[in-house]
């Protein structure tokens, strides 16, 4: 069964030469993130020419505009609706350098400056991919600036489901999961904390086992008054 979490992927798709290049590592992320029972938005990364990215953007857009400018603009605005939806993290694979990813990357990482629930951002970036390694503006993030992004270098893609499981499955510990009524589950006391992700102090519910439980927006809540 598939959590209700839901995940933005994305990577270079006009950087590489030939997009079959890193399709195979795209879909190895892709399905690493769906092997945790995530839901990933859209696969289109994965496409092996124009025609099959294309395909596979219907699949997650709907139908395209006729190829040119429209084309262009719709998917653009698309993408960054995506981004500023209603996701639950937004993983990227950063080795081959890209324009339009490191647009989606800002948008996800800035999105509490928008009003936006914060969410866990993730780069990945294979070490040695790139001759001139990875851009300053990616590693140069530091915690202290953004405490939600994280950055993750692996060797091979056999490495990837191992390092990339233990940090999105903390989002099973604040939006924890009821397998059998698919929704999302908790009680116990309200309380509040500071932000792991943007420094915010945030309203939430603490539960019998210690556990956090942040309350966000659209969630739906039951309250019974206790006042003993």
């Amino acid at each position: 069964m598939t959590h209700l979490h839901k995940i933005f992927y994305g990577a270079a798709i006009q950087g590489a030469e030939k997009r079959s290049d890193r399709a195979h590592i795209n879909s190895t992320i892709i399905e690493s993130i769906k092997s945790f029972g995530f839901q990933v938005i859209s696969e289109h990364t994965t496409g092996l020419d124009f025609d099959d990215t294309a395909n596979k953007l219907e699949e997650s857009i709907g139908p395209l505009p006729p190829v040119g400018r429209d084309r262009t603009v719709f998917i653009r605005n698309k993408m960054i609706e995506f981004v500023e939806s209603d996701i639950n993290a937004a993983v990227f694979e950063v080795s081959t350098p890209s324009l339009g990813t490191g647009i989606e990357i800002a948008h996800a990482y800035l999105r509490a400056r928008m009003g936006l629930a914060a969410i866990p951002v993730i780069a990945l970036y294979q070490n040695g991919f790139w001759p001139n390694k990875l851009s300053a503006m990616i590693k140069g993030i530091t915690e202290e600036e953004v405490a939600h992004f994280h950055l993750i270098e692996y060797n091979t893609s056999d490495d990837i489901s191992r390092l990339l499981k233990p940090v999105l499955c903390e989002l099973d510990e604040a939006f924890p999961f009821d397998k059998e009524t698919n929704k999302d589950s908790a009680s116990g006391r309200v309380t509040a904390r500071k932000c792991q992700y943007c420094g915010h102090h945030e309203i939430g519910i603490e539960k019998s086992n210690g556990k956090y439980v942040a309350l966000r927006p659209g969630m739906n809540v039951q309250v019974n008054f206790d006042l003993k």
